[in-house]
């Protein structure tokens, strides 16, 4: 059995009482269902390139951890890739996350990334070494200055994460709150999950506003301050 198969079969996922990159920690459902197939098939990439996209807090980092676990990858942030670019040409594989944070770098720093970027790109290609990318929007929405670079991305497979199905909802939010290590019943995590935003980022958000507001108002987590907390966020998001 090959090693990309292997892998596809270690990427087990079951439930979390932490915040942990490992395996385990993982939550399998349709909605990251491609990702982590396609990741774990990662010996037929084309070009042995591919960009995963997704929303933020969807678990693109913790993919990148596993397949970089896996692979014995070189991990780094876009912003690395000028400062360790010798380091990257001797290894065999590459995870750079955050790639779409290219955007916000001033002229010169964005232009000299983007053509270390091509050049490592180059070198794995013909030497047919993996590069996995991760990003929180598609390659077309980089604003890349150089062309020939951004006619690359342009021509790797993608896949993408999406918006948390049903199924992912209720084992995202008890992991939210046991992160911070807060107790709640099965049915108010249900009652949170019919009224809120039901994004990874909104889940995230009012996660962080309740945990604050039991811990500064100094009251137990029930219904009446979730309820507080979910009408606070509807006046949030209408601001």
């Amino acid at each position: 059995m090959n090693k990309s198969k292997i892998m596809s079969q270690q990427l087990t996922f079951s439930l979390s009482y932490k915040e942990a990159l490992e395996k385990e920690d993982f939550f399998f459902s349709r909605c990251n269902a491609d990702a982590t197939t396609v990741l774990g098939d990662w010996d037929n990439w084309t070009f042995g390139m591919m960009v995963l996209v997704g929303p933020k807090y969807s678990g693109k980092t913790h993919l990148c951890s596993v397949w970089a676990i896996e692979t014995n990858a070189l991990r780094i942030s876009v912003n690395e890739v000028t400062d360790r670019l010798d380091q990257c040409l001797k290894v065999d594989f590459v995870c750079i996350e955050d790639i779409d944070n290219i955007i916000d770098l001033e002229e010169k720093r964005k232009r000299e990334i983007e053509e270390a970027l091509f050049h490592l790109i180059n070198h794995f290609v013909q030497r047919r070494k993996k590069v996995l990318f991760s990003a929180k929007k598609m390659p077309h929405h980089w604003q890349l200055s150089l062309k020939d670079l951004e006619s690359r991305m342009l021509s790797f497979n993608k896949v993408s994460i999406k918006e948390p199905d049903d199924k992912l909802i209720l084992a995202l939010l008890l992991k939210l709150f046991n992160d911070r290590q807060v107790k709640v019943g099965h049915d108010e995590l249900k009652h949170i999950a019919l009224r809120i935003d039901r994004s990874f980022s909104g889940m995230n958000e009012f996660v962080k506003l309740l945990d604050k507001k039991s811990l500064t108002l100094q009251r137990k987590i029930n219904y009446s301050l979730i309820n507080e907390t979910i009408k606070e966020m509807i006046r949030l998001e209408c601001q």
